[in-house]
């Protein structure tokens, strides 16, 4: 069990008293028992370890296979005692930060405490010089949905159950790769809350990703679907477009887009990508080229490219109306289904997946300057994609491809 000292010393600091906590997991140091257990889960050649949370019990795959006989049993089950251990003092120090939280506001007149709202808007503030401009609003949305959902709790009183709670409701209704994404924001705050001493431990830690199955992976536009997308897009989103499969940009960075970006002398476009800040120069694609000399061009450079899509923008901040807008020209040519449409599923309100999005055209490039025989590296370079790695993910390569290329391989 926990143990907690105060000692309290009045007047050293502007005649308020100072509180100075020692804690000791006294009853973990002595060895006392703990809960874990382990068992043969149906189907699977690992022991799993059974866990206590706060309020329900877990399992978890040990990785240690059951046909080791006793001595993998016994590894097994000193594994689950040791995660067990972990939960309890996770569990007990922040019991400890509450009693404390309790007494600084016994001693100080008011409650002396971090909620979870305040110190994720002070964690915005100052990683704000670290982040984009476009990714900005995309961690603050993030922030302030988690923040809604908790309420007013103190910081040093979140646990692993309610983050958990937080992440099942969120995924009634996103797909798990975006709820992934929204862990791992909410996890690296809350770890430099531990690095900064206002928390013991994060929350998140116990929580393993959840599974992106494929339907929720983005594929290629295939040339025909493309052909269907462009005729029934407006003139400015025909643009845009054109120039997300010619320079496979992202769709912040084309609503961006201004006459200053454009060296027409040397058929090239120049611009700072909103995503890692890179300096980037890609030569215009000869369609590129016929569709600006066939746009007038205005008095002033500074005039974006694509205006209505550069307002919207301003005014919400981030792409997702944008994003909205283009999956409504997807519904229209039957690559997508409507949102305003709930799904037959236990998933309720959760949004109808795609695989197709206006980032799909970031894998149609990479897809297509593969198959027309373009390195590795070169493909790299034009996507700006930050390795070789992520350049892999956006590949995808048809089996006509491959068969030829199958096929050139010599006979012996």
């Amino acid at each position: 069990m926990l143990s907690i000292w105060l000692s309290v010393s009045w007047g050293l600091v502007q005649g308020k008293p100072v509180v100075n906590l020692v804690v000791s997991f006294v009853g973990l140091l002595q060895g006392q028992p703990v809960m874990a257990s382990i068992r043969q889960k149906p189907g699977s050649p690992y022991w799993y370890a059974c866990l206590t949370l706060p309020h329900a019990r877990t399992e978890r795959s040990t990785k240690i296979r059951i046909t080791g006989g006793v001595s993998a049993r016994r590894k097994a089950q000193a594994l689950a005692d040791l995660w067990e251990r972990d939960l309890i003092e996770h569990r007990e120090a922040q019991r400890a930060h509450a009693v404390v939280d309790q007494l600084m506001g016994q001693l100080h007149g008011k409650a002396s405490k971090t909620t979870v709202e305040s110190y994720l808007n002070q964690w915005l503030r100052a990683r704000s010089s670290e982040l984009s401009k476009a990714t900005q609003p995309v961690y603050a949305k993030r922030a302030r949905e988690f923040s809604a959902a908790l309420g007013a709790i103190s910081l040093s009183q979140l646990s692993t159950a309610q983050v958990r709670t937080f992440r099942e409701t969120l995924s009634e209704r996103v797909s798990p790769n975006t709820v992934n994404k929204y862990m791992s924001t909410l996890k690296t705050a809350l770890q430099d809350a531990v690095r900064d001493g206002q928390i013991s431990s994060n929350p998140c830690d116990p929580l393993r990703p959840m599974k992106v199955k494929k339907k929720d992976i983005r594929r290629p536009f295939t040339l025909p679907e493309l052909r269907a997308v462009v005729a029934l897009a407006s003139p400015e989103w025909r643009s845009m477009i054109l120039f997300g499969l010619y320079t496979g940009q992202r769709l912040h960075d084309i609503a961006t887009l201004t006459w200053a970006n454009l060296d027409l002398i040397n058929q090239e476009l120049r611009f700072v990508s909103g995503k890692g800040n890179k300096r980037m120069t890609l030569p215009l694609h000869p369609c590129l080229m016929d569709l600006i000399q066939e746009t007038s061009t205005p008095s002033n450079p500074q005039a974006p490219l694509h205006p209505d899509a550069n307002h919207v923008l301003e005014d919400n901040g981030s792409v997702s109306s944008l994003s909205a807008a283009f999956r409504k020209i997807l519904v229209s040519a039957g690559l997508a289904t409507s949102r305003n449409i709930k799904p037959e599923s236990p998933l309720g309100d959760r949004r109808a997946q795609s695989e197709l999005s206006f980032h799909a055209l970031r894998h149609t490039a990479t897809s297509l300057l593969k198959q027309a025989g373009i390195s590795g590296p070169v493909v790299q370079e034009l996507i700006g994609h930050e390795s070789a790695a992520i350049n892999q993910l956006y590949t995808h390569i048809d089996q006509d491809t491959l068969r030829r290329a199958n096929a050139s391989l010599p006979a012996l």
